[in-house]
């Protein structure tokens, strides 16, 4: 009887053993932690069992396997958002979730997020989200973080400037407050910033211009003043509905251009120790005060968005009307003598039509 020498014996029993260990994850594919995932989720489609996960709307793999890349969720309703994260944390190769217009138990994003360290897009959008954990600071390949339209309130938690992975912030349409925080610097790869309809106010942190910013909105928030930094990769911007100005021959411009005292009152809340800074680049004439041609555009862009509500009520009335109409109009009923019969006509003028005297 032959023996195996005792050394490549214990050999075989540590692969063994770490083989078992990870069997179960070998075995499970992303379409079992999505099926799992799916039964959280109030739809027809992903109640039905058997079927390839890669074919289901919403879902897109890599080519031939059965890793997921992507999940896309639109107007649904979630019973356990908990748990449908704890199962999307199992996707290994999962880098983007985009969720919109969902009907959740919750209204925390749950801790379970930070378990997807491979996630480079993070969108949830209008999902009636307050809440979001300190968790998501583990995604540290994060690219993009969508969370606009939700009801999160107070200033923006600290632990999203440890994302230093981030190209692309959207905090849009939430209930932030206070200042634009300064750590935003720690973004270093940030290109994209949106904090349109918010609360905020006060002065944009002179330090960010150190940010190479493509892309800044941050409309419709009343209380910011003070002259926007002359960011120098600046192409799109968005500053109606506040009290920001910019300064002069700047290509992404506000509708109102800074006047002397506006950039000394901002270099003085900056804390820029040279008063004078940027006051070449002040309107020398209160004729330059306005950038007509852009208030021309956003007065016109309201003007065409109220006619298109309006031209929408009327044909949804009309509609309306000629439903009504066909149902509940008056059948005209005839008798016609020579046949002995009623025939029904839908107008006196059809009746006439077909010669009868109504």
């Amino acid at each position: 009887m032959t023996f195996i020498n005792h050394k490549y014996f214990h050999f075989i029993c540590v692969i063994f053993i770490l083989f078992g260990i990870n069997i179960s994850k070998i075995m499970a594919s992303d379409c079992d932690a999505f099926a799992n995932a799916a039964s959280y989720i109030d739809d027809e489609e992903y109640q039905k069992k058997g079927l390839d996960c890669c074919s289901m709307s919403g879902v897109s793999c890599y080519d031939g396997n059965q890793n997921i890349e992507k999940i896309n969720l639109t107007d649904m309703k979630i019973t356990n958002f908990k748990k449908v994260f704890k199962e999307f944390g199992k996707m290994q190769q999962l880098s983007e979730i985009a969720l919109k217009g969902l009907t959740l138990d919750t209204n925390e994003l749950p801790s379970e997020v930070g378990n997807l360290v491979n996630l480079k897009t993070l969108s949830i959008e209008d999902s009636n989200i307050k809440h979001i954990p300190e968790e998501l600071a583990n995604l540290k390949s994060l690219e993009n973080l969508d969370l606009s339209k939700n009801k999160i309130s107070g200033e923006i938690p600290s632990f999203i400037f440890k994302i230093n992975s981030l190209k692309s912030l959207n905090l849009a349409s939430n209930v932030f407050y206070g200042s634009i925080p300064k750590e935003l610097i720690n973004l270093k790869n940030l290109e994209t910033l949106n904090l349109s309809g918010n609360g905020f106010e006060g002065y944009i942190p002179h330090k960010l211009i150190e940010l190479h910013l493509k892309n800044l909105e941050l409309k419709n928030n009343k209380d910011l003043k003070g002259y926007v930094p002359p960011f120098q990769n600046m192409s799109t911007c968005d500053f109606e509905g506040t009290g920001l100005c910019t300064l002069k021959d700047e290509k992404c411009i506000a509708e109102i251009n800074c006047n002397k005292e506006e950039i000394e009152d901002g270099n003085e809340h900056n804390g820029i120790s040279d008063p004078s800074m940027y006051i070449d680049r002040a309107i020398k004439d209160d004729k330059e005060r306005y950038n007509r041609n852009l208030i021309i555009k956003n007065k016109l862009g309201l003007v065409l968005m109220v006619i298109v509500m309006i031209i929408g009520d009327v044909l949804v009335c009309w509609c309306f009307w000629k439903c009504v109409h066909a149902i509940f109009r008056p059948t005209i009923r005839v008798h016609d003598l020579h046949d002995g019969i009623v025939r029904e006509f839908k107008s006196k003028r059809e009746a006439r039509e077909f010669g009868y005297d109504v």
